[in-house]
């Protein structure tokens, strides 16, 4: 089922109010069920108010809402919302956090490193620490954390990828380092102080301390690439050899720094929480995994997979392209209006922060038939054609689109193909798997599956 979109020319009303009838409004309850939240918004209407103590926010959940925000009429809004100032006091001014023309300047030096005879360079090392991965695991079945096995394997990817380097030594003080970050990002961002970071609060100083931690290995990987002499193509080596065209000044330690670290988050974060949320979806789909299975083992057959088999492994495509339907890992887009304007009708006025509810999104029954039901056919050529624009934005649209969605692709497929050739995964009895939404949607508890080896 679809919707055609809606205009966003005047006149223009107010927007409908989910009402709450606590001191605090709405606040209260997004610490208790954040996407439940606002999927009651979504259901009451394309654009609707919430009220969080004293702030009003607006959530969208209209196709062309989110074109219009994101596409049409980006210029006018802007990553300065209270999540954005948290996270750049992680990643610094890197190429996720960035506005304007330093964003422009980042993007042109980035673009050749993920560009696709790039990304297809790259499929030799994930399939081959994949394999690595898969050597690595008992002969007998048994559980395994998924969700962390797929943070360390994604990292490692990452480190080798685009930044030449074998993090394997350094993940566990990353993977540390970022339990403790991202948890603190998420109590900051629903913090009803005023600029909770710059307040002594225990959330912030576990954050602050991740976010040394994580400095402390990045400015080691610099120093590292410094005094090595050999050229490297990948992405940090064409960071190191960027110089400013108006100035020829070159990029310092600390630009450099927030590069490499919003590398590091973004190339190894969202996908891994990908592949831990389609695995889960296999597990629950059996029949579905053995058709993967099967159409790996006639495409690739027993040996290596290689950058011209993943164009032909369609199902398999189409899985992960589900998975990141029903859970995509950056699960809510956040931005504020610089100005006044006119959204689906509806007036939002100058500083509102405004939500695009990608989760809910993904999930609209007036978007999609059966939205709960996972259906890798949706993704069929003739059924992709009739998604409207902006029902399915996993990698976001735009100018500011996700520079690594053919990264992200790529590995997913490479690495979901290899998996589902030598393992079975099943649900651990008794396991509840529960999303929680914070900077990344990740699956609650790490996620146990049951894996064992096919014969």
């Amino acid at each position: 089922m679809s919707t055609a979109p809606m205009s966003n020319s005047n006149p223009s009303i107010d927007a409908p109010s989910l009402r709450s009838r606590h001191p605090l409004g709405h606040l209260p309850a997004v610490r208790n069920g954040l996407l439940a939240l606002f999927d009651q918004a979504r259901d009451l209407g394309p654009v609707v108010e919430l009220r969080m103590a004293h702030t009003t926010i607006t959530v969208i959940s209209s196709p062309s809402a989110v074109h219009h925000m994101l596409v049409k009429n980006a210029g006018q809004y802007a990553k300065t919302t209270r999540g954005y100032q948290i996270l750049r006091l992680l990643l610094g001014n890197g190429l996720v956090t960035a506005m304007g023309d330093d964003w422009r300047q980042h993007r042109r030096i980035a673009n050749p490193a993920f560009r696709r005879e790039a990304v297809a360079g790259f499929v030799d090392t994930m399939a081959d620490s994949t394999q690595a991965w898969l050597d690595s695991l008992p002969s007998k079945p048994g559980s395994v954390p998924i969700a962390q096995a797929m943070h360390r394997l994604t990292l490692e990817i990452a480190g080798k990828t685009l930044l030449s380097r074998d993090l394997s030594a350094r993940g566990d003080t990353i993977g540390e380092a970022l339990e403790t970050v991202l948890p603190g990002f998420a109590s900051l961002s629903r913090s009803i102080l005023p600029h909770p970071w710059r307040w002594p609060l225990p959330a912030t100083r576990r954050f602050m301390r991740g976010v040394r931690t994580l400095d402390k290995v990045t400015y080691e990987i610099i120093r590292e690439r410094r005094a090595d002499t050999r050229n490297h193509p990948d992405l940090l080596g064409m960071l190191m050899l960027a110089t400013d065209p108006e100035t020829g000044t070159a990029m310092s330690d600390q630009q450099l720094r927030d590069e490499v670290l919003t590398m590091l988050l973004a190339g190894h974060e969202t996908t891994a929480n990908a592949m831990a949320w389609t695995l889960h979806l296999l597990a629950k789909h059996p029949d579905t995994a053995e058709a993967v299975h099967a159409e790996v083992t006639q495409v690739v057959g027993t040996g290596k997979i290689t950058a011209a088999h993943v164009g032909q492994l369609d199902l398999t495509g189409r899985v992960f392209d589900e998975s990141l339907r029903l859970f995509p890992p950056i699960w809510v887009h956040a931005r504020q209006a610089k100005q006044a304007d006119v959204i689906d009708g509806v007036s939002i006025p100058k500083g509102r922060i405004v939500f695009i509810h990608t989760f809910g999104m993904h999930r609209h029954p007036d978007l999609w038939d059966a939205p709960e039901r996972f259906d890798p056919d949706r993704f069929l050529p003739s059924r992709r054609a009739a998604i409207v624009n902006g029902a399915y934005h996993p990698f976001s649209m735009g100018q500011r689109k996700c520079i690594g969605d053919r990264f992200a692709r790529t590995e997913g497929i490479v690495l979901l193909a290899a998996m589902v050739r030598s393992l079975r995964f099943v649900s651990v009895p008794g396991s509840v798997v529960v999303p929680e939404p914070a900077l990344t949607l990740r699956p609650m508890g790490g996620l146990p599956l049951r894996v064992s080896r096919r014969d």
